[in-house]
């Protein structure tokens, strides 16, 4: 802090460590240690309730003279009277070095503020400067041609890079980002669909600790699958750093069970995109799951076929359902890895085949006119009466009905069949994907921060890029947005992921590794947007990316050849070499896909609506056929 004045004058700063903490109104610590270390130094040693210990010193640096310092029981304080000399500046600092029993690198913050001191304040900062460049260096998204886009942009991102503890599996990234006490520090599902793609396709070591926190907490996931009665492995709606299930209200904690299913389908992206073997270091894993899922299967009287009864699938507002759509469908994709790693995992033939007849025989049900059911029910449901109960559509639904109302009516919180379709696209046509737009939007009240994520990807498929373009700005500004909350209980941070895969997967078009082997892109810049430029980390390749409305440049910064598909022309770009695609897709068209990602047409958004009853799918290019059932 510099401070200059207009005339002399005599100032006091003060500095120091307040350790009287509250988290949602409770007291974490266990025991507070507060003393003087002399005249400019404090220092503080709480220890929690879960055992941990961590000790903070700070030391404020100015010319004094300092008065003695003030001690309480969890607070204190150095006191440093300065005397200004008109138009003089003083400049005063505070350093404040943190250590914790926690660290991979045991220390002390006395070893730690020493090291500290001996540099100068611009020497720190240069250092703290050259991290971050490093860090904005993987993963800056560019944008331009619209300033409030590039500022929201680049909020979520600087909130996904400081929110990831490094190099530490122990933990995740809970449902705030560390900024709020919502949620109470938990990690959800968020962390496998939102988070896990950031990481994996920026810097995939980062990506890594978030899956290896799932194979740490295995045994918590033991534990609860035991206590609702089952053998296997059950990862909870909400938990916490070992795995324990702490969801407090029943209906997500017992139903939303799809969270077991996306942790499977995490872990295989992760595989995919970065190192293969890792399915192997992760079987242990998918099998308790499998074994789980097994046992959670039913098989009703008189049918051949599995279901899945009484779940919660992605939209929360249609509980206790049956074969959902989403769930069926992560839940097979699931089985069929746990059959291919099984006997790596201590599975036995018998189970394997097990595991391999549900993920063929579960069903993922359809109308007769070809449409993706949400769940058996959710046609029976009444209409949701938006017109007379919806009365201020800028609050939420749920603000403005009871949740058993909800519960019995045709509507849906977020994106559920559509983020079925968003992550397995190459199973659906583009006539299969409208159809279920235009079923199930109407009815979608995306009360969710992650809905609009999900829809504006759909859309830039279908080509309804003024719809991709508002879904866009309701997420972009979702945190910004201080007049309806903002970030006041904490940041949205499974949003900040989406809003990079809104650019990434929605108006870059790059397909994930889990759909395709190869780089494919299939642009459709907004109008709004000049230019999009960003980095990627492509099978272990160092990649940029940069588009316009007229052409695509690819550049492979690595020491290995890329293949590259852009809008179904394939390029072979050389190491150090980049190519310029000028066959792009426009505003208004929409593109088809085979199971090996590559773009099988290009038409008119206006195509008409085709059903269809089997559909492909593809993961280490294993392409098979999926099991429909029509109702």
């Amino acid at each position: 802090m510099t401070v200059t004045a207009d005339r002399d004058v005599r100032i006091t700063v003060l500095g120091g460590i307040d350790a009287d903490v509250r988290t949602n109104g409770f007291d974490h610590f266990t025991a507070v240690e507060i003393s003087a270390v002399d005249a400019r130094a404090v220092t503080c040693q709480v220890s929690t309730d879960l055992g941990d210990i961590i000790a903070m010193r700070t030391a404020l640096l100015a010319e004094g003279p300092f008065d003695a310092p003030l001690v309480e029981s969890h607070a204190a304080r150095c006191s440093a009277t300065l005397a200004l000399r008109a138009g003089e500046p003083i400049t005063v600092e505070k350093r404040i070095a943190v250590t914790a029993s926690r660290d991979l690198v045991p220390t002390t913050p006395e070893d730690q503020l020493a090291l500290a001191e001996a540099l100068s304040y611009e020497a720190l900062l240069a250092e703290h400067a050259a991290v971050w460049a490093q860090w904005w260096n993987t993963c800056d998204v560019e944008i331009d041609g619209d300033t409030a886009s590039q500022l929201a942009m680049r909020v979520s991102l600087y909130h996904l890079l400081r929110a990831h503890v490094p190099s530490d599996p122990r933990v995740a990234i809970d449902a705030k980002g560390y900024a709020g006490e919502a949620y109470m520090g938990r990690y959800f599902w968020d962390t496998e669909m939102y988070l896990v793609p950031f990481f994996l396709y920026t810097d995939p070591a980062k990506a890594r600790t978030l899956v290896d926190f799932r194979l740490n907490t295995l045994p918590g996931a033991q534990r609860n699958a035991a206590s609702y009665g089952y053998p296997g492995a059950r990862f909870p709606w909400e938990s916490d750093a070992a795995g324990n299930e702490c969801t407090p209200l029943w209906q997500y904690r017992d139903h939303e069970i799809h969270v077991t299913a996306d942790v499977a389908y995490a872990m295989a992206h992760y595989a995919a995109a970065t190192d293969p073997g890792y399915v192997a270091q992760a079987a242990t894993a998918l099998v308790e799951m499998a074994r789980y899922w097994q046992a959670r299967i039913d098989w009703r009287s008189g049918e051949d076929a599995p279901c899945l009864l009484g779940v919660m699938g992605r939209d929360e507002y249609t509980p206790l359902s049956s074969n959902n759509a989403y769930t069926n469908r992560m839940v097979a994709f699931a089985m069929d890895l746990a059959a291919r790693a099984g006997a790596q995992g201590g599975a036995t033939p018998e189970e394997c085949a097990a595991f391999r007849h549900i993920a063929d025989t579960l069903p993922v049900l359809r109308t007769p006119d070809g449409l993706v059911l949400q769940c058996e029910e959710f046609s029976q449901y009444p209409e949701p009466q938006f017109d007379r109960l919806w009365a201020d559509r800028a609050k939420p639904f749920a603000a403005q009905v009871s949740q058993e109302r909800i519960y019995r009516s045709k509507c849906l919180k977020q994106a559920d069949v559509l983020m079925l379709m968003l992550l397995f696209p190459q199973e659906f046509t583009d006539d299969e994907v409208r159809q279920a737009w235009e079923a199930y939007v109407p009815y979608t009240t995306h009360d969710s921060s992650l809905s609009a994520g999900a829809h504006a990807i759909i859309a830039t498929r279908l080509g309804l890029m003024d719809a991709a373009w508002a879904f866009w700005q309701q997420s972009s500004r979702l945190d910004l947005d201080t007049a309806h909350g903002g970030a006041a209980e904490g940041i949205h941070i499974a949003a900040c992921g989406v809003n990079w895969q809104i650019a990434v997967q929605g108006f870059a078009g790059m397909r994930t590794a889990l759909q395709a082997e190869t780089l494919t892109l299939h642009p459709c810049l907004p109008q709004q947007w000049t230019r999009l430029a960003f980095p990627l980390v492509w099978h272990g390749r160092q990649v940029s990316v940069e588009l316009t409305h007229e052409n695509c440049t690819v550049t492979n910064a690595s020491e290995i050849p890329l293949p590259v598909n852009v809008s179904d022309e394939s390029r072979i770009i050389a190491p150090g070499g980049r190519h310029t695609f000028t066959t792009v897709i426009t505003r208004g068209q929409v593109h088809s896909w085979n199971a090996h990602g590559n773009q099988t047409g290009t038409k008119r958004a206006s195509t008409s609506l085709i059903g269809g009853d089997m559909t492909a799918s593809c993961w280490a290019c294993g392409a098979r056929r999926r099991r429909v059932r029509r109702l």
